[in-house]
C-alpha cells in the first residue's frame, strides 16, 4: 500500500526509486520483484502485470508482509492521498464540478481522478486504460481500491478482497470469461501462495506457484519461487529504535548472489515539528554476484540539507501528504555523493545536486584525473 508512508515526499515519484536498490536521491533501499504477466480473456487483454515491492517507509501490513504491497492504484478519501501501481503519489487538493480532481503536485497529466459519488472514483489512464475504484475496509482503514480494469479496447478484468483479516488485500483477479487468472490465499502468519492460472495447469493445477514464507512481526523472510529447487529470495532485516520502520539489511537472491545494506542511522534531518525528528538512510551498499566475481561496493553521503526540506528555517513540518519541500525558497538545493569503491579506495564519484522540485540540476562525474559534468537548467513559472 502506498499512501500509507511514514514521511511523504515527490522524491518518491522518480523512477530511481521506485525500481529497486539504493535510490541516490533519498538514500533509501526498496525492493521490486516482478510476477510474469497473466494473459486474460484469451489474449485480448487488458495485460495485468504483478509485482511485489518493498518500501521501508511503508508502516502497514495490508496482507503482504510488514512494508510489502502488491502495486496497485488506490485512493485514501481520509487523507486526499492518490497512488498509482507505479508508485506515484500525489495530493488531491480540489474538486470540480463534474467531479475531475485537480493535484497542484501533479506536473505530466499522465491521468485523470474522477469521483463519480457514492464511494466510488474512476482513474482514466494517458494509455486509454480505465480504472473503477470503490471504498471498502473497517472503519479505521477506508480505502478506494480498484474493482474494474478497463482496456482501452473496452475488455475488462475484475478484482476482488475476499479475506477478513485483511479486506485490503487483493485475493482474486477473474476475466470476462470467468476465468480465475490469479489468486492469493494467507496462512494466518505462517506463508502467503499466489497463484498464476490456477486452474489451467495439467489435471488443474496452477501453472506457477510463489510462496513468500513470514517470520517474526509479519515480515516476508522469503519468496520461493517456482523451480525444482526452491529457488528463493531471501531478507534480512533491523528494526529502527527511533521512527520503528523496518529496514532491510541483507537480501541473498535466487542466482547464490547477495546484498548487504549499512545504514546511518541518524540519518536525514526532518524539518522543525516532524516526529520523530530523523530518517535512517543508506550509507553502504555492497552486491556480490557470486560465481567468483568481484563484490561491488558503493558509499553513499549526503549534505546537510536533503530532499524533506532540512536546513531552512522557513519549512515547517505538515503531515497533510503535500510535499514539505515546495514551502523551501525557490534556491534550495540539496546534494547527494555516491563512490564506488576498489580495495577501500574510491575510483569513481558522482556529485549530485537537486533542487526544491526534486530535479536534477547537475552531476559531476569524477574518476582519477578525469571529470565529466552535466549541467541541466529549468525554467520555472513564476505562477
Amino acid at each position: 500500500m502506498t499512501a500509507s508512508t511514514a514521511v511523504h515526499s515527490n522524491a518518491f515519484n522518480f523512477m530511481s526509486y521506485l525500481t529497486g536498490g539504493v535510490d541516490p536521491r533519498t538514500g533509501q533501499y526498496t525492493v521490486a520483484i516482478n510476477f510474469p504477466s497473466v494473459t486474460v480473456n484469451n489474449t485480448a487483454g487488458p495485460d495485468v502485470s504483478l509485482g511485489l515491492g518493498f518500501n521501508p517507509l511503508n508502516t502497514q501490513d495490508v496482507g503482504w508482509g510488514l512494508g510489502w504491497s502488491l502495486p496497485r492504484s488506490e485512493y485514501d478519501p481520509k487523507r486526499s492521498i492518490v497512488s498509482l501501481g507505479s508508485g506515484e503519489t500525489f495530493k488531491v487538493t480540489s474538486i470540480d464540478a463534474d467531479g475531475l480532481c485537480n493535484m497542484e503536485e501533479q506536473k505530466l497529466l499522465s491521468f485523470k481522478l474522477y469521483d463519480d459519488g457514492g464511494e466510488h472514483y474512476r482513474i482514466v489512464h494517458k494509455s486509454g486504460n480505465v480504472e473503477e475504484l470503490q471504498v471498502m475496509g473497517g472503519a479505521a482503514a477506508r480505502m478506494a481500491l480498484p474493482t474494474q480494469l478497463y482496456a482501452v479496447s473496452g475488455r475488462r478484468v475484475a478484482l476482488f478482497y475476499e479475506d477478513p483479516a485483511f479486506p485490503l488485500m487483493l485475493t482474486r483477479i477473474e476475466d470476462e470469461l470467468e476465468n480465475t487468472v490469479f489468486s492469493v490465499k494467507r496462512n494466518t502468519n505462517t506463508n502467503i501462495e499466489v497463484l498464476l492460472q490456477p486452474f489451467a495447469g495439467e489435471q488443474g493445477t496452477p501453472l506457477a506457484k510463489f510462496e513468500l514464507t513470514l517470520g517474526t512481526g509479519g515480515v516476508v523472510d522469503a519468496l520461493i519461487l517456482p523451480t525444482d529447487e526452491c529457488a528463493s529470495w531471501r531478507f534480512t532485516y533491523h528494526k529502527d529504535t527511533e521512527t520503528g520502520l523496518m529496514f532491510i539489511t541483507q537480501v541473498y537472491t535466487p542466482v547464490g548472489g547477495n546484498e548487504s545494506v549499512t545504514y546511518d542511522w541518524t540519518g536525514h534531518q526532518l524539518p522543525a515539528g516532524a516526529l520523530p525528528s530523523t530518517l535512517p538512510r543508506v550509507s553502504k551498499h555492497i552486491s556480490t554476484p557470486g560465481f567468483g566475481q568481484a563484490a561491488i561496493e558503493t558509499e553513499y553521503s549526503y549534505s546537510a540539507k536533503n530532499f524533506l526540506g532540512a536546513g531552512d528555517g522557513a519549512i515547517s513540518w505538515d503531515n497533510s501528504g503535500v510535499d514539505n519541500l515546495y514551502q523551501a525558497a525557490p534556491d534550495y538545493l540539496y546534494e547527494t555523493s555516491q563512490a564506488s569503491l576498489v580495495d577501500g579506495k574510491a575510483v569513481r564519484v558522482i556529485k549530485r545536486t537537486f533542487n526544491c522540485f526534486h530535479l536534477l540540476t547537475n552531476e559531476l562525474t569524477t574518476q582519477g584525473r578525469n571529470h565529466q559534468e552535466v549541467i541541466t537548467e529549468y525554467y520555472i513559472d513564476p505562477d
